[in-house]
């Protein structure tokens, strides 16, 4: 999870972090390829608790993403 960019290197990062912004903030029609990918927690919902979580990670006070099923 967390890889919403399609990396092949499957690297999270701020590229990422942007397009979640837009998609929770409505300013981008975004398809995901794998829907997973922004659930970030885990909790089954693409929210701002996704969004917390990612940049707790990015800036290393946070938990990596929950690992997909």
């Amino acid at each position: 999870r967390g890889n919403l960019n399609g990396d092949m290197k499957q690297m999270v990062d701020l590229s990422d972090l942007s397009i979640l912004v837009a998609y929770l903030s409505g300013s981008s029609p975004i398809v995901f390829t794998c829907p997973d990918e922004a659930n970030i927690d885990g909790a089954g919902i693409v929210d701002l608790s996704d969004l917390s979580r990612l940049v707790a990670f990015l800036v290393g006070g946070g938990s990596p993403p929950a690992q997909c099923p």
